[in-house]
């Protein structure tokens, strides 16, 4: 086992852990735990934390153990988690479109989340995209969800910049049109097995 810095480090805009929080990686795998005074006459209980530093249940946990001082730091999975509750407090979107944007909207918080805002810029956009070469449409679709990200954040105070300026989307010659609201519907009612999971 070997005990790592408490700085989670993912490049640019990093996270920096409260004092007491230890990183362990074991058999190639990475473990969490809070462990106030470790290596101290006055060590506190060890607690194991959730393992990824980046979600809000491990902020949850660890504000639970250490009070209103280990507040989440500001990333930018912060601000796609206020545009997501307030996507689910306006209830106007269909369902398909809710599915697809859970779906979109994780792919965007893993690559981006763990990023302070002001560094999520447009050729940080434009290389997270790069990605998607290969699936062009699953690439524009992305560009679509941060633009809108980026809108709602603009007009709400929580970013200062476009994430999107200048950010160019794939050409695509056709391609799968999504499916309407009713083609879902009856799909779900009338159709089984693999072909209603396609």
């Amino acid at each position: 086992m070997s005990e790592k810095s408490t700085k989670h480090s993912r490049g640019r805009g990093s996270v920096e852990l409260p004092r007491g929080v230890h990183r362990v990686v074991s058999r190639g795998r990475e473990y969490w735990s809070y462990h106030p005074g470790r290596g101290t006459a006055n060590a506190g209980k060890r607690v194991r934390l959730p393992n990824d530093p980046q979600s809000p249940e491990f902020w949850a946990a660890l504000r639970g153990l250490i009070g209103t001082g280990g507040a989440a730091p500001f990333t930018f999975a912060t601000i796609i988690d206020e545009w997501v509750k307030s996507l689910e407090r306006q209830n106007t979107i269909t369902e398909v479109t809710r599915r697809k944007y859970v779906n979109q909207i994780a792919v965007v918080r893993r690559f981006l989340g763990h990023h302070n805002p002001s560094a999520v810029k447009p050729p940080v956009i434009q290389k997270f995209l790069a990605q998607f070469n290969d699936i062009p449409s699953t690439g524009n679709g992305l560009l679509a969800v941060v633009r809108t990200l980026s809108n709602w954040g603009l007009g709400n105070g929580h970013l200062d910049h476009s994430l999107t300026t200048g950010v160019k989307g794939y050409k695509t010659e056709g391609g799968h049109e999504p499916w309407t609201e009713a083609q879902c519907a009856a799909a779900e009612k009338h159709l089984t097995g693999a072909v209603r999971r396609a």
